[in-house]
């Protein structure tokens, strides 16, 4: 308690002097005696300005720095919602099909020959099995420029309605191809029948050998606001 007390009398000692060179200093004596000869209210008012003054000062020293903690609590948030979403994604992309292979021209044409050469068609009804135009795949615009595309004609003559549901639906469900386009019309050598041309394509994602870069460096937000 006495180290205290020493403490406290050494304090004094040394700010003492400066307070009374302070009161003495001639401004405070000249603005002590025009604040003594104000009226009382003029004297309440100023010291309820300097009372809120202070008050102001002090209350905004928190104020900062509870700001800047609100601020750095949301960039946090934010962050862990970002590694939220991209482990979600991962975790989609892991557990997500893998994507049917494309085929190439080849392979495509010797799975639509074993529908077309069907021993249910006469020879007359068969058709040749030829490669799309390049063209026709300019009017696909959904279709990316990069994706690999091959596709068949699959041309029949004279076929009655039932036969043109049934080879529809067979070419329709071909492993790794899709049905792009269908033209058909009604038989000129044969009543009641119908000449009938299936568009088949199969697409391919192309192969990434480098993965995209990504710029992962956060947008700036400008300077934080200084502590008061």
């Amino acid at each position: 308690m006495s180290r205290l007390e020493d403490l406290k009398e050494q304090l004094i000692e040394k700010v003492l002097p400066y307070w009374n060179e302070f009161r003495e200093n001639p401004t405070v004596l000249q603005i002590k005696e025009q604040y003594e000869g104000l009226s009382l209210l003029y004297r309440r008012g100023i010291l309820v300005g300097l009372g809120l003054f202070l008050f102001f000062i002090i209350g905004s020293i928190p104020y900062a720095y509870f700001s800047e903690s609100t601020e750095l609590v949301g960039e946090f948030e934010e962050s862990i919602f970002v590694v939220k979403e991209l482990l979600k994604v991962k975790q989609e992309k892991d557990q997500a099909p893998a994507a049917p292979a494309g085929m190439d021209l080849t392979t495509l044409r010797n799975r639509v020959d074993s529908i077309s050469n069907s021993p249910l068609l006469t020879d007359e009804q068969k058709g040749t099995v030829s490669s799309l135009e390049a063209s026709s795949f300019d009017k696909m615009k959904a279709i990316p420029k990069e994706v690999v595309k091959v596709g068949v004609k699959v041309p029949f003559k004279a076929l009655t309605l039932s036969q043109f549901v049934d080879f529809g639906q067979q070419l329709q469900r071909t492993q790794g191809a899709k049905m792009t386009g269908l033209f058909l019309e009604a038989s000129k050598d044969h009543d009641h029948y119908l000449d009938v041309q299936f568009e088949l394509a199969s697409f391919t994602l192309p192969v990434v050998d480098e993965p995209i870069a990504v710029d992962s460096k956060r947008p700036s937000k400008g300077p934080r606001p200084k502590r008061k």
